[in-house]
Protein backbone atom coordinates (compact mmCIF):
# COMPACT_ATOMS: atom_id res chain seq x y z
CA UNK A 1 0.00 0.00 0.00
CA UNK A 2 2.98 2.48 1.04
CA UNK A 3 4.70 1.81 -2.61
CA UNK A 4 1.59 2.29 -4.62
CA UNK A 5 0.75 5.75 -2.42
CA UNK A 6 4.06 6.42 -3.28
CA UNK A 7 3.95 5.79 -6.63
CA UNK A 8 0.82 7.91 -7.00
CA UNK A 9 2.15 10.90 -5.50
CA UNK A 10 3.09 13.83 -7.66
CA UNK A 11 6.49 14.33 -5.11
CA UNK A 12 8.29 12.67 -2.96
CA UNK A 13 11.02 14.06 -0.28
CA UNK A 14 12.83 11.74 1.35
CA UNK A 15 15.00 12.95 4.44
CA UNK A 16 17.78 10.09 5.57
CA UNK A 17 20.89 10.63 7.46
CA UNK A 18 22.60 9.34 4.98
CA UNK A 19 22.61 8.69 1.12
CA UNK A 20 21.71 5.16 0.20
CA UNK A 21 24.29 2.92 -1.31
CA UNK A 22 21.77 0.96 -3.14
CA UNK A 23 17.94 2.21 -3.47
CA UNK A 24 15.28 0.73 -1.12
CA UNK A 25 11.39 1.36 -2.17
CA UNK A 26 11.31 4.22 -0.61
CA UNK A 27 14.45 6.25 -2.04
CA UNK A 28 13.88 4.62 -5.47
CA UNK A 29 10.41 6.50 -5.63
CA UNK A 30 11.81 9.93 -3.94
CA UNK A 31 11.33 13.11 -5.83
CA UNK A 32 14.22 14.47 -3.66
CA UNK A 33 16.26 13.03 -1.12
CA UNK A 34 17.68 14.95 1.55
CA UNK A 35 20.36 14.80 4.31
CA UNK A 36 19.26 14.97 7.53
CA UNK A 37 20.60 14.16 11.30
CA UNK A 38 20.71 11.10 12.46
CA UNK A 39 18.79 10.17 16.21
CA UNK A 40 22.12 10.75 18.03
CA UNK A 41 22.34 14.52 16.59
CA UNK A 42 19.30 15.81 17.44
CA UNK A 43 17.90 17.07 20.93
CA UNK A 44 13.94 16.74 21.38
CA UNK A 45 11.25 13.61 21.54
CA UNK A 46 10.56 10.63 19.15
CA UNK A 47 8.12 7.97 18.37
CA UNK A 48 9.60 4.53 18.85
CA UNK A 49 8.80 1.19 16.95
CA UNK A 50 6.43 0.56 19.74
CA UNK A 51 4.92 3.71 19.15
CA UNK A 52 6.31 5.01 22.18
CA UNK A 53 7.90 8.61 23.14
CA UNK A 54 11.37 8.55 23.95
CA UNK A 55 13.31 11.49 24.95
CA UNK A 56 16.34 12.07 22.98
CA UNK A 57 19.60 14.00 23.83
CA UNK A 58 22.12 15.19 21.72
CA UNK A 59 25.00 13.14 21.55
CA UNK A 60 27.11 14.30 18.37
CA UNK A 61 27.43 17.52 17.21
CA UNK A 62 25.75 17.78 13.81
CA UNK A 63 27.52 17.73 10.53
CA UNK A 64 28.07 21.73 9.07
CA UNK A 65 25.29 22.39 6.99
CA UNK A 66 23.18 19.63 8.48
CA UNK A 67 19.50 21.36 9.46
CA UNK A 68 16.43 20.15 11.72
CA UNK A 69 14.40 18.35 9.89
CA UNK A 70 11.23 21.16 10.59
CA UNK A 71 13.71 23.32 8.85
CA UNK A 72 14.37 21.55 5.75
CA UNK A 73 10.70 21.03 5.41
CA UNK A 74 10.20 24.61 5.83
CA UNK A 75 12.47 25.69 3.19
CA UNK A 76 11.12 23.08 0.85
CA UNK A 77 7.60 24.28 1.48
CA UNK A 78 8.56 27.92 0.44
Amino acid sequence: ELVQALRGAPSVVTITPRMPDSPSSVSALSTVLVPGRTVHEKNGVMVNRDSRFQRVKLLLTPAFGAMPEWLLLSKIAQ
